[in-house]
């Protein structure tokens, strides 16, 4: 059971001359305080002594020295606090804290703290202290917010009856005046009862600023406009609240419609409210524009209709009496609407007739349009209705068509057509104009057996198609499938539609040689790799899959370690012609220098990133190989316990080969 008891002292100074410390006089105790010092014995596990001691006798420096029993022991969590409170003096207050760890039983303990006051100390003895019975702290809100200017006396804390609550600015402080001007922080607060203190709890309090008063102004509104629309600049995070006077306390509604006359306002944040300002609104009602029907002779700018608007007023025009989206040009014929706008406030708006001489629409055009080499204007494309001329223009501005000789480059242009001095509006073209590729070298080049010219490459450029002829004349390609017999072809090559002049390409046709032929199952020990496989021919080349052996892709090393299951694919070379793959099953055995299998252990399989191995002896090596035989890491370790991370590796299978200073083991693993 842990209990605290708080000794609230009031200490005056001797200043005498004698260096003897002398018994400091109590003159005065708080009320819940009795006189007597000896408290006489308790029977508990641990106790905790708190100790507060006030002077008021001018200015004084001091210190203190605890005389602490065996049964006590001064806890790690002791504070020393000090103060300055100007009045009456300068007052110091300071507190410690000691624990007693006491058995069960009766004790009877004494400390002794010495304060030093320049030349003169002063000595008091307190016996152990008493045994209280457990009191509750007040019920309290931990988190309470004010505003403004706020006092210990606007907390609230609730207490139970004949207990006396007490806030602090501190865990074990001295207890606050009622007065005493509180800030954002955490205060504490607990009850006590005769000599029993409640722990405290800790309340975080917020003292939020009073926001300052809006500016009064006038405002100009419009018609029905209420009071949620109205903006002051108000803070961020403020929210306006409206009065129909200086000392109303029912604010109006936001929805309330604003009539010409005062009205106060206030800006609340946090839920504290400021003073109110003084708006004078004036209620503007402003008419609709006056226009007649008007003709243009091809798209028009709104700004060059005439309108009989308010002076000052900014005109907007619209396709409906409903639409948002403002015009800025008025492209065909039809009916228009057409409002004005004054001090914020808008008017109905107003339908007119606008006409576009003949209403000449745009031209059709591929809206991209690409062209291969040298370019003019007439080679641009676009097509113009009946009776009208097409013209082409450098930006949409332009006033005067490009002529038809002129060169062009990649680029927007913008072509529209005309009907005698009436243009339609323009539409942008994106002109893309690519170089002609250039010509690829002529060659002579062996093929093997039924192979197409799909199959062959000629290190064009990664983006160029190539397109075979039988001649250097012929404007039909040869299909892609056209199996390749010995003699001429003609090649060019095509980037973006654009094809250069044809290279002559010479063939000879080899014929593909046998598959190579042996054992289709062979066994070998572990640690076996690719040059171990023998077929009855030489110079074999092997990949780890059929469809790698028919394109010729990733060969595996000669060093490529064997895997117990897998199949391997070998094939013969003449000539740059390759035969079909013979596929070989390889067993794997364990040898003399593998692993103790059941000594080695390894996950997880498969693995994200880190691979945990574990054996009875010394790993001194890893090593760590792609299924092409490929190494893609390597480590060196002496230990019985490794955790390697492999989280950088790509998806896919792999070969792990561990070694001791006496045996290898490979094992398989899969990279999620």
């Amino acid at each position: 059971m842990r209990k605290i008891l708080t000794l609230f002292l009031l200490f005056t100074m001797n200043n005498g001359f004698s260096q003897t410390p002398t018994p400091c006089s109590p003159n005065e105790f708080f009320t819940y305080l009795p006189s007597e010092m000896n408290f006489g014995s308790i029977t508990l596990d641990e106790d905790v002594v708190e100790i507060i001691g006030i002077s008021s006798q001018g200015t004084m420096n001091y210190s203190y020295l605890i005389n602490v029993p065996n049964s006590f022991e001064i806890s790690n969590d002791n504070i020393v606090y000090s103060n300055s409170i100007s009045g009456n003096g300068l007052q110091q207050s300071f507190y410690l804290r000691a624990k007693a760890n006491l058995p069960n039983g009766s004790y009877q303990e004494i400390m002794t703290i010495t304060y030093n006051n320049g030349p003169i100390p002063c000595q008091i003895t307190l016996n152990t202290v008493i045994q209280c019975s457990g009191i509750n702290p007040p019920v309290v809100n931990t988190q309470q917010i004010f505003c403004g200017n706020t006092t210990i006396a606007d907390l609230v804390a609730i207490g139970d009856p004949g207990k006396t609550v007490i806030w602090t600015e501190f865990p074990y402080g001295i207890p606050l005046a009622q007065n005493h001007v509180i800030t954002t922080g955490t205060y504490y607060v607990g009850q006590f009862e005769g000599n029993c203190m409640s722990t405290k709890i800790p309340v975080v309090v917020t003292v939020n600023p009073i926001p300052s008063a809006l500016s009064s102004q006038t405002i100009s509104v419009c018609g029905n406009q209420t009071l949620a629309s109205i903006n002051l600049n108000q803070a961020n995070n403020a929210t306006l609240k409206w009065y129909s006077s200086v000392t109303s306390t029912s604010a109006l509604p936001l929805t309330t419609q604003i009539a010409s006359g005062l009205y106060y306002v206030s800006q609340t944040i946090n839920n504290c409210e400021s003073a109110r300002a003084t708006i004078t609104f004036n209620n503007i009602n402003l008419n609709a524009p006056t226009i007649a029907s008007q003709t243009f002779c091809s798209a028009t700018p709104v700004s060059n209709i005439i309108v009989n608007s308010t002076s000052g007023a900014t005109v907007k025009w619209y396709n409906s009496a409903t639409s948002t989206n403002q015009l800025t040009t008025i492209s065909t014929s039809g009916i228009y609407f057409v409002e004005q706008t004054l001090n914020n406030c808008t008017s109905i708006r107003t339908q007119v007739q606008i006409n576009i001489n003949g209403n000449i629409v745009a031209p059709t055009a591929n809206a991209n349009q690409s062209f291969c080499g040298s370019t003019t204007v007439s080679d641009l494309i676009a097509t113009a209705t009946s009776g009208n001329t097409i013209g082409w223009f450098s930006s949409a501005t332009a006033t005067t068509p490009l002529t038809n000789t002129i060169n062009i480059t990649s680029g927007t242009y913008y072509v529209g057509q005309s009907n005698g001095t009436c243009w339609s509006a323009k539409i942008p073209v994106v002109v893309t104009v690519n170089p002609i590729p250039s010509a690829l070298s002529s060659q002579t080049i062996s093929v093997c057996g039924n192979q197409t010219l799909a199959s062959i490459n000629l290190n064009q450029a990664n983006n160029a198609t190539l397109k075979w002829y039988s001649s250097v004349t012929s404007s039909s390609a040869l299909p892609l499938t056209t199996q390749i017999a010995s003699g001429l072809y003609y090649v060019s090559q095509t980037i973006n539609n654009c094809e250069s002049a044809r290279a002559t390409i010479t063939f000879n046709s080899v014929t593909v040689p046998a598959t190579p032929t042996g054992s289709a199952t062979q066994t070998f020990q572990d640690g076996a790799t690719i040059a171990n496989l023998v077929l009855d021919q030489n110079s074999v080349i092997w990949y780890a899959t059929h469809n790698d052996a028919l394109l010729e892709v990733n060969p595996l090393a000669t060093s490529t370690l064997l895997i117990d299951g897998n199949s391997y694919f070998g094939v013969i070379s003449i000539n740059n012609c390759t035969s079909l793959p013979f596929e070989v099953t390889v067993n794997v055995t364990l040898s003399n220098n593998d692993f103790i299998k059941g000594d080695l252990t390894y996950y997880p399989n498969p693995i994200e990133d880190i691979l945990n191995i574990n054996y009875s002896d010394n790993i001194t090596q890893i090593n760590i190989f792609d299924i092409l035989g490929k190494q893609k890491k390597s480590f060196d370790t002496n230990s019985k316990e490794i955790n390697i991370n492999l989280s950088d590796l790509s998806t896919g299978i792999y070969l792990v080969e561990l070694k001791t200073s006496t045996k290898k083991q490979v094992i398989k693993i899969v990279k999620k």
